[in-house]
């Protein structure tokens, strides 16, 4: 019976990801191998969960949701540090042989036992390697991650989240969201959740800032919120969400495009497309297709970890190790508008604070907008400024969409041609 339950847990790893984030990934697997050693042995490998062939997928989300060099991908209520364990890396690659386990022992860990059980089991001798691929979907949750390489923290990591509105204990609602990692900051980030309370896990959880789509870099019309597919005592409705409409990796270049459309009711938000470019291995672009009624506030809302400075036509911030600079583009007038979100949750010494974010306000110059925004480093705010003058932003009679702009002396270009259902990056 508990083979089959715990069986039942690991099945739904799927292809790769975990909803609830990988904090709490790393806690189920964690506990499932605790328990599978034991029944192993007693049952003298009658049950042995071992065999289960999740545990592959499981690492599998392990090593490409790690981000150097002490970061995870960082979706739902999980914290985005770090996780695993030695004990957790060196079972799976002994009882799986899966190479990328023993490199996950190998450079998230110590490496060497850290408890007594530790020194009883051996350690394994699978040689650590890491997937020929950099960047990957996982379709079961719908997240991308979009990097370089695996180890090196100069380079950007994005990480990319759709899917359905089908978790309503730890998940979040926040299709369309990304987070932006460089040299070891959360540029464009995810604040998690502030804590957990009696509320928290009722129908008043989605009015929570931080869980709600109004705390995560999602677009915003008039107002409007993205909705659950489940409330306590209601059915479930799986067709909530978003979905990946099209992942493109590349040796140079990795795309993809998220519809977040029925994320919202359908009142004020009709459609939403976004589509994120990683130009290897610093420079991103985004690019944001809204369709709703003439004259609507859309807002394009972003958070960060680092401090940030509202210029004339671009963010700047100023990070711990480094400065990147957020420019907007688009084809009508637009303000940069400052705002915050009071945190605080029902708890005995809890504390109060305020998440900064901001976003890029624009009213709907028609039924369908479309809103650029480059996100790359800058030493100081002169350079952000000059690469900002440099933006160009021009539409064609056929549709098309061509964005350029110009950084250290390399002009960079992108044409988007108009598809049946929207813009497509040629």
């Amino acid at each position: 019976e508990s083979l089959n339950r715990i069986g039942k847990t690991l099945d739904e790893v799927g292809d790769g990801g975990w909803q609830e984030g990988i904090g709490y990934l790393n806690y189920m697997i964690d506990s499932s191998l605790e328990f599978a050693d034991v029944l192993n042995r007693v049952t003298d490998g009658k049950c042995n969960l071992y065999k289960h062939p999740r545990f592959d997928d499981a690492v599998r989300t392990f090593i490409f949701c790690q981000i150097p060099p002490d970061k995870s991908v960082h979706f739902g209520d999980s914290g985005g540090g770090t996780f695993g364990s030695y004990s957790l890396f060196n079972d799976l690659a002994a009882e799986t042989g899966n190479p990328c386990a023993a490199w996950l022992r190998k450079n998230l860990t110590d490496d060497h036992p850290a408890s007594l059980m530790d020194c009883i089991r051996p350690k394994s001798t699978i040689t650590p390697a890491l997937p020929n691929e950099v960047s990957v979907r996982f379709p079961a949750v719908e997240w991308v991650i979009m990097r370089s390489d695996f180890t090196d923290p100069e380079k950007v990591v994005i990480a990319a989240k759709s899917g359905l509105h089908n978790d309503p204990h730890h998940g979040h609602l926040d299709s369309g969201h990304f987070s932006l990692y460089w040299r070891g900051q959360e540029f464009i980030c995810d604040h998690g959740s502030a804590g957990y309370d009696k509320a928290y896990f009722d129908e008043e959880r989605w009015n929570y800032p931080l869980a709600s789509s109004i705390g995560h870099n999602t677009v915003i019309v008039n107002g409007e919120k993205q909705i659950p597919g489940k409330l306590k005592n209601k059915p479930w409705d799986m067709a909530v969400g978003g979905k990946i409409v099209e992942f493109r990796p590349g040796k140079n270049r990795d795309y993809t495009i998220m519809d977040q459309t029925k994320a919202y009711p359908g009142v004020e938000l009709k459609g939403w497309s976004r589509h994120i470019i990683l130009e290897k291995p610093l420079i991103t672009v985004v690019l944001d297709e809204v369709t709703c009624s003439k004259g609507a506030e859309i807002e394009v809302r972003y958070h960060s970890s680092a401090e940030y400075s509202i210029m004339d036509n671009y963010v700047f911030l100023k990070g711990d190790k480094g400065n990147m600079a957020v420019i907007p583009a688009i084809d009508c007038p637009y303000t940069i508008r400052p705002g915050k979100h009071a945190v605080m949750m029902a708890q005995r010494n809890a504390t109060f604070r305020w998440v900064p974010y901001f976003g890029t306000v624009v009213n709907a110059p028609g039924e369908r907008t479309v809103i650029a925004t480059v996100i790359l480093p800058a030493e100081h705010d002169r350079e952000a400024a000059n690469i900002a003058s440099t933006m160009r932003y021009n539409k064609g009679g056929d549709g098309s969409l061509v964005l350029s702009f110009s950084k250290g002396g390399k002009t960079y270009s992108y044409r988007f041609r108009r598809g049946a259902d929207g813009l497509v990056l040629e």
